[in-house]
């Protein structure tokens, strides 16, 4: 295989594996308002960006209803919101436990 058709093949395998939703800073923040910021200080400042973001992308992926909710404008039922908050705190958690932060 030649150099060139391997990038080529990388770089689909890194696009098939991108979420097909696009984030954007509204949406984070929407999302993000729904999570304590005690939990979200725990992320240490270096990587908190990161986090909060990779957080979001694995959100639409799991939970594509709920994040299209989010992305849409106009208010969310408090419904979503809820079922939302818990998901992205699941996440967080999960991600808080494999780190050693709780």
């Amino acid at each position: 295989m030649e150099l060139p058709d391997f990038v080529k093949q990388a770089q689909e395998k890194i696009q098939q594996s991108l979420p097909e939703a696009k984030i954007d800073q509204a949406t984070i923040d929407k999302i993000m308002s729904l999570v304590p910021e005690d939990l979200v200080s725990k992320i240490p400042s270096v990587v908190r960006n990161h986090a909060i973001t990779k957080t979001i992308e694995k959100v639409a992926s799991e939970h594509p209803d709920l994040y299209k909710k989010f992305t849409e404008n106009g208010p969310v039922s408090e419904e979503t919101r809820t079922k939302m908050a818990e998901a992205v705190r699941n996440i967080f958690s999960q991600k808080m436990d494999k780190h050693h932060m709780n």
